[in-house]
């Protein structure tokens, strides 16, 4: 038994055929987690991103003075698979926010 930390598309696919699976495609965006900073969020965006992001099931942890304060800033954690961060990202471009998903997208790469 060991723990296996897959940090690319590539280490989960070879590890996929390893235990010779089937649906390795659908698969490989569940396997590979991604963290992402961003500073200085409005608060209105940021909720909207942890809302986003709890409905696709990954998390985003922001200030607690965004849940109580408005027109605050906040530092966003972002945390999910990249199956998580497609849906994330349908969700925050539907709101308006491509710029955002557009440079997280950047930053997380396959």
């Amino acid at each position: 038994m060991k723990v296996l930390r897959i940090d690319n598309v590539q280490q989960a696919e070879e590890e996929l055929r390893k235990v010779k699976a089937e649906g390795i495609n659908k698969m490989v965006p569940k396997t590979v987690f991604r963290v992402v900073k961003i500073d200085s969020v409005p608060q209105e965006k940021a909720n909207i991103m942890k809302e986003e992001m709890l409905k696709a099931g990954g998390d985003v942890a922001i200030s607690v003075d965004a849940w109580n304060k408005k027109n605050v800033s906040t530092d966003v954690l972002i945390f999910g698979t990249l199956k998580q961060y497609e849906d994330f990202f349908d969700g925050i471009d539907s709101k308006g926010m491509l710029n955002i998903s557009s440079q997280i997208k950047n930053l997380i790469v396959y």
